[in-house]
C-alpha cells in the first residue's frame, strides 16, 4: 500500500515561492535546509518544505546556477498538481485570493456544477484547485471500463 508523502519540484524563485505558498495559499514554511550539492555540480542546495492547509507537503529545491527550462509545447494544464478543498465556495474564494495577489489564473468548467481554478506558481508549476466533491477519487472505480478505453486507444494507433 502506498500513501503520497510529498511532491518535489525545482525552485527558480526562492522569494516568490515562499510568498506564493505562505501568503497567497496560506501554507506554512515547515522546514528549510541547505548543504553541499556536488552531485548537482553546485556548491550548495536549498530545500524548502511547505505544508499546505490540509497537510499536503511540497518540497522545492534550488541551487546556484539552476535555470528555468525553455517553454514546452504541451498544453499548459496537462502537467499539474491538483489540490482539493472542501467546497465549491472555497475554490471560488481561492480564485479571488489568487486574483488579488495578481497571480495569473484561468478557470475551467468540466461538468455542470464543477469549477476548477488553475494558477501557475513562481516556478512555472501549474496548480489545479477543485472541490473534493469534483475529485476523481469521489467517482466510483471503473477498472474494466478503463482497460477497454486503453485498449481502444492502442488499437487505433497500431
Amino acid at each position: 500500500m502506498f500513501a503520497l508523502d510529498h511532491l518535489a519540484f525545482p525552485c527558480f524563485d526562492v522569494d516568490g515561492t515562499v510568498r506564493f505558498y505562505t501568503e497567497v495559499l496560506g501554507g506554512d514554511l515547515r522546514s528549510a535546509r541547505s548543504g553541499p550539492a556536488p552531485s548537482w555540480n553546485a556548491k550548495e542546495y536549498l530545500l524548502l518544505v511547505f505544508e499546505l492547509p490540509g497537510g499536503v507537503l511540497l518540497d522545492f529545491f534550488s541551487f546556484d546556477g539552476i535555470e528555468r527550462p525553455a517553454g514546452g509545447s504541451l498544453p499548459r494544464d496537462i502537467w499539474h498538481v491538483a489540490l482539493a478543498v472542501k467546497s465549491r465556495d472555497e475554490v471560488l474564494g481561492l480564485r479571488d485570493r489568487l486574483a488579488s495577489a495578481a497571480v495569473p489564473l484561468w478557470m475551467e468548467t468540466h461538468d455542470v456544477d464543477d469549477v476548477h481554478v488553475y494558477a501557475t506558481d513562481p516556478n512555472g508549476i501549474t496548480l489545479e484547485i477543485l472541490s473534493t466533491t469534483d475529485s476523481v477519487r469521489r467517482q466510483p472505480a471503473e477498472p474494466a471500463e478503463a482497460r477497454q478505453v486503453v485498449e481502444r486507444w492502442r488499437r487505433a494507433r497500431a
